[in-house]
């Protein structure tokens, strides 16, 4: 009976490890907002899932990894699932586990973790990478190797720089050279040269680590432009480009033009074959990963290349789940390009968490209120000006807003309660 017992505590331990790690989000369902300057995650219908307390998180890749969350400078951990798993007390933690396990740091040194914080080896390595495909590269005496969830070395330090594992394969550097190895640090393609820099000056381009439609790419240099072939030679992208590098969806192409001392650039996107799906014809192409969408001036195009939000005259920018147009009668949209509210003006705005938005009241004179992430009036249209705080400098200090109000400047909190008097010209 105790051993039926043990083996049974044994099986649900590990089944719980399992589901702590393997439950999966629905990126189109959920959303990470600000609320009074903390950040959290909701659903679309406004449920909080994680709560609005952390300085910052990040959603993970795939269904091995955590969600991070950061506060007061130390990262802790919510499974798919929304539940707390590990509080925020590392120095860093890798999103990426294997097997229930996998990499934190305190101060300098590094350890194996399990699923829940607990350590479980310290690691006498200087530096210490991500889990994939169950190895994590390592840095020690100044060469990179491999090591396992157990913290094992399976592939010595002899490499000078070294990439994570993806679909089985990781570039690594030999000398000045770089190439691929698998998991059993084998080489699947030899150490190459990846081209000669411009101005005389000797330096290599690392290889597109990242397996994208199971055929590696390399970048070359054609007389200081820039295009992508296979390992097998064929050119994908002719070498007519000034910037050329991988993003989640394809590969971002742009082009460099001067007009007299002005230089401008052009954006666009192609496929990992070549194909053209954005034109290289933008100042601006934003990936938004809520949606899987890209923004580019005026438009907003799915990665396919599909349009489907065109304004005339205005730039768009997006705030949390949403898009909106900047400028005059300003809109705000959803992902499909649906119209949910109108302004006289929106006001541009760095922060992505709140929005200044105005209206005229009945003399025509346009004043201001602000909107979150969830499109609520936090702040009532009745300001002659607003001075939102930079979500990068926010602490209990600095979530204050500057309000002007006939002539006179106050400062309000993010309920609107009045913080400093309207008595004052000018407030810093």
């Amino acid at each position: 009976m105790k051993n039926f017992l043990l083996k049974y505590s044994l099986f649900s331990i590990i089944f719980f490890n399992y589901l702590i790690i393997n439950a999966q989000i629905d990126f189109d369902t959920i959303r990470d907002s600000y609320v009074k300057g903390y950040k959290g995650i909701s659903d679309t219908s406004g449920k909080v899932l994680i709560p609005h307390k952390y300085d910052g998180i990040v959603f993970p890749f795939d269904t091995s990894s955590m969600i991070l969350v950061k506060a007061n400078n130390k990262y802790g951990a919510y499974n798919q699932s929304f539940k707390l798993l590990i509080k925020p007390k590392f120095d860093e933690l890798q999103a990426s586990f294997d097997q229930n396990r996998g990499i934190a740091r305190i101060r300098e040194t590094y350890f194996i973790i399990d699923s829940l914080g607990k350590k479980i080896k310290k690691l006498p390595f200087q530096h210490v990478g991500e889990l994939n495909d169950g190895l994590a590269p390592f840095l020690l005496d100044e060469k990179f190797g491999y090591i396992d969830s157990k913290g094992e070395i399976i592939i010595t330090n002899k490499f000078n720089s070294a990439q994570e594992f993806s679909e089985g394969l990781a570039a690594v550097r030999s000398d000045s050279l770089w190439g691929y190895i698998n998991t059993k640090g084998e080489w699947t393609i030899k150490p190459k040269t990846m081209e000669k820099a411009n101005n005389n000056n000797s330096f290599y381009y690392e290889p597109i680590s990242r397996i994208i439609e199971k055929v590696s790419k390399e970048q070359y240099s054609d007389s200081k432009k820039y295009g992508l072939k296979n390992y097998e030679g064929k050119e994908i992208i002719s070498p007519e480009y000034d910037y050329l590098f991988q993003v989640k969806n394809g590969i971002m192409l742009g082009k460099q033009s001067y007009s007299g001392f002005n230089s401008f650039q052009s954006w666009g996107l192609a496929d990992t074959f070549g194909k053209i799906l954005i034109p290289v014809e933008y100042g601006q192409l934003i990936y938004c990963n809520h949606h899987n969408q890209y923004i580019a001036n005026n438009k907003v195009f799915d990665v396919k290349g599909n349009l489907i939000i065109n304004v005339k005259n205005n730039y768009i920018n997006n705030i949390g789940n949403y898009y909106y147009s900047v400028g005059d009668s300003g809109q705000i949209f959803n992902s499909s390009g649906k119209i949910l509210k109108s302004y006289d003006e929106i006001s541009i705005n760095s922060s992505n968490i709140s929005l200044i938005v105005g209206k005229k009241d009945s003399s025509g004179v346009i004043k201001y209120g602000a909107i979150d992430e969830n499109l609520n009036l936090f702040l009532p249209i009745i300001y002659d000006n607003i001075l939102l705080p930079s979500p990068y400098n926010y602490s209990d200090a600095c979530r204050k807003i500057i309000v002007y109000k006939n002539e006179k400047c106050g400062v309000v909190n993010f309920d609107n309660k009045i913080l400093l008097p309207f008595d004052y010209e000018e407030v810093k």
